[in-house]
């Protein structure tokens, strides 16, 4: 299926990324880098789209993307619409856990020191889930679009857009400081 030019962002750094923390839905406010991230992410669009007005914006609705997609969006004149499609995985009772306390506690789910997704989490949302809420939201799409999400759902809809295999999709990185463009069927990340 052939999809519309996407520019695709993580929120900026949170408290709780720099302490290592799950947020899954939860959520905390970005940092001082994070809020610089984001101004950063909104001066790359700035140049890359001079003319935004065939694109929809998009957000996640929790907290640190509501946070982002405002400092973002201080280039456009238009306001991201929320859609609970592009909120990050639900980490169940991993919420709010420092990782390093996850990899005590499930030692078998840890793989080079990691935690490959935070859809392990034993009560929380199941990739399978995860992949088709991405789906759906790729899916949905009539326009070029602006997205502000998180990590594993943007990993999601970045391998979902781009073809690759469910193994493939984690073996990307999630960066915060930069743009995705997703445009016919390739990934390029813009600094």
């Amino acid at each position: 299926m052939s999809y519309p030019k996407i520019y695709l962002m993580r929120h900026g750094e949170t408290e709780w990324n720099v302490i290592r923390r799950m947020q899954g839905q939860l959520d905390s406010r970005l940092t001082q880098k994070g809020e610089a991230q984001a101004v950063k992410m909104g001066q790359i669009l700035a140049r890359e789209i001079p003319d935004p007005q065939n694109y929809k914006m998009y957000t996640s609705p929790l907290g640190r993307t509501m946070q982002t997609s405002e400092l973002v969006a201080q280039n456009f004149a238009f306001k991201p619409q929320k859609d609970d499609l592009l909120m990050e995985v639900y980490a169940g009772s991993w919420g709010g856990k420092l990782r390093s306390d996850i990899r005590t506690e499930f030692p078998d789910l840890v793989i080079n020191g990691k935690i490959p997704m935070m859809c392990n989490a034993p009560d929380g949302e199941k990739f399978a889930d995860l992949k088709a809420r991405g789906q759906k939201w790729l899916d949905s799409l009539t326009d070029q679009t602006i997205v502000v999400s998180h990590g594993q759902i943007g990993l999601v809809i970045r391998g979902l857009y781009t073809g690759v295999s469910d193994d493939e999709m984690f073996t990307k990185t999630g960066n915060q400081d930069g743009v995705y463009l997703l445009d016919q069927g390739q990934e390029s990340f813009l600094i």
